[in-house]
């Protein structure tokens, strides 16, 4: 299913749907652009939906499907006023052919896709999150789980944000607050989108930043989507000042089959959150997001987050994953580390806070991405 295919899914339910048009990849012409995006006011997001079309023209995989999601591959942009969505249009269609989309199709055997462009109102959040209506480390269709950060959503997915999150089973749920001395927001500010500090007085920066109720909606919301689409799904969603909930896109949650978890009988001396099955171990390599080195077959990555800048050190020239495991300072389970690591079948342990600090170069650990561990041997 294509991103434009569930929106108009999530339309078709009677959802709260931000107003959304598509700029097919067989228009080119910057004056028929404008038709189209002219329709819909205020400011607004530029959103990849790329396609694969073999030599018949027919479609065969599109971005967001069950299988590859392409997290962060594709260039998408935020709270974009009109006299600049030209720019932003030919960024998005560019990044077809950007490094890490060669990277990523290379890993595949995917010719260079197609780009069609969305264009959809920009809701300006008090909260935002992400919904998966099964666990997806284990398949267990009878949990669901819910993370949150403040502001708008986009420093979750790319695991710049450690999340609040709720898991539910059956009536019963379990909250992991992301306590942080400092919590971060992407907001807007005088017309631009910038990254500003939220400070909160103690008592709501532990405080959870959803009720009970906006829960009990979102997870009424969740079960009509799958049950419509008929498999589980990871939904993204935002609260606007109102209180009013948005569905923003849904997809099919990416899960990989379920490895067995050898538990070392010693303590940890790193936790996080575990968000892709299995263990490994090898040498630590600590790499910085400002500085990306080289990563050597076997190593384990350390870093404060992936981003898609990393793909090419992620997957070797002979399509083969590069570390044996990921450990990262920030992030959830819709992180980019998370999603890459269940697509490649290797362990990874998002929100350690300081693994980048406690880890040096040449240590040889264990991971553990089903408990969310990290040992030392």
């Amino acid at each position: 299913m294509s991103k434009i295919s569930g929106l108009l899914v999530l339309s078709s339910l009677n959802l709260n749907v931000p107003r959304y048009r598509m700029i097919p990849y067989t228009i080119t012409n910057p004056r028929d652009w404008r038709i189209i995006y002219n329709q819909i006011r205020g400011f607004v997001a530029v959103r990849s939906s790329a396609t694969f079309i073999d030599q018949h023209e027919n479609e065969f995989l599109s971005e967001d499907s069950s299988t590859l999601p392409f997290a962060g591959v594709f260039y998408s942009a935020l709270n974009v006023k009109k006299n600049q969505l030209e720019t932003e249009i030919k960024r998005c269609l560019d990044s077809c052919r950007s490094e890490r989309a060669r990277a990523y199709c290379n890993a595949y055997d995917l010719p260079e896709p197609k780009m069609n462009v969305i264009i959809q109102q920009m809701i300006q959040a008090e909260v935002s999150g992400v919904m998966f209506t099964a666990d997806p480390l284990t398949g267990n269709t009878n949990k669901l789980i819910i993370e949150s950060v403040w502001g708008l959503g986009s420093p979750l997915v790319s695991g710049e944000i450690t999340p609040d999150r709720w898991e539910y089973t059956t009536g019963n749920f379990i909250y992991t607050p992301a306590y942080q001395d400092k919590r971060f927001a992407l907001t807007m500010k005088h017309g631009k989108l910038i990254t500003t500090m939220v400070r909160l007085p103690l008592a709501k920066r532990n405080a959870p930043k959803l009720k009970r109720a906006t829960i009990d909606s979102l997870i009424k919301i969740g079960g009509i989507i799958e049950k419509h689409l008929g498999m589980s799904q990871d939904i993204e969603w935002a609260i606007d000042k109102d209180e009013k909930i948005w569905v923003l896109q849904t997809r099919p949650i990416v899960m990989r089959q379920m490895l067995p978890s050898v538990i070392d009988p010693s303590v940890p001396f790193i936790t996080g959150t575990g968000v892709s099955n299995g263990t490994a171990s090898g040498k630590v390599r600590v790499i910085f997001p400002s500085q990306i080195t080289a990563l050597e077959y076997g190593e384990v990555l350390v870093t404060e987050m992936t981003t898609p800048d990393f793909l090419p050190i992620l997957i070797g020239p002979n399509k083969t994953t590069v570390p044996c495991a990921i450990i990262t300072d920030k992030g959830g389970i819709l992180s980019h580390p998370a999603i890459f690591s269940r697509q490649r079948g290797i362990p990874c342990v998002t929100g350690t806070k300081d693994a980048t600090l406690q880890l040096k170069n040449g240590n040889m650990v264990k991971v553990d991405g089903t408990e969310g561990k990290v040992y030392r041997i």
